[in-house]
């Protein structure tokens, strides 16, 4: 559902069926990439590893909008800074759970 919303949010906003076809490729994409890891390791789906592939997803959901917006508007794949901004912007939401006072 969360997923749906986001979408429905940048469809609402870009207008672009590409671009909303390009973010829905690159979750699959991804989602599938873990799934078969977890499979080629043996690993067990068990509540630390899902919520492990929650936060990685929301990583990948932010740096998929923020890298695919650049090259739309830029037209060229020179976004270091951009993809540090995405990061910076991760670790801020996560960094109060990682130092607590």
């Amino acid at each position: 559902m969360t997923v749906a919303i986001l979408l429905l949010f940048v469809l609402l906003i870009t207008f672009s069926p590409k671009y909303l076809f390009l973010i829905v490729t690159s979750l699959a994409v991804n989602v599938a990439i873990a799934v078969i890891f977890y499979y080629a390791f043996g690993l067990e789906m068990q509540l630390y590893s899902l919520a492990g592939i929650t936060v990685s997803l929301n990583l990948v959901i932010d740096n998929t909008i923020v890298m695919s917006d650049h090259y739309l508007r830029r037209g060229n794949r020179k976004a270091f800074y951009v993809r540090t901004g995405g990061y910076v912007d991760y670790n801020g939401g996560f960094g109060h759970y990682l130092f607590p006072r």
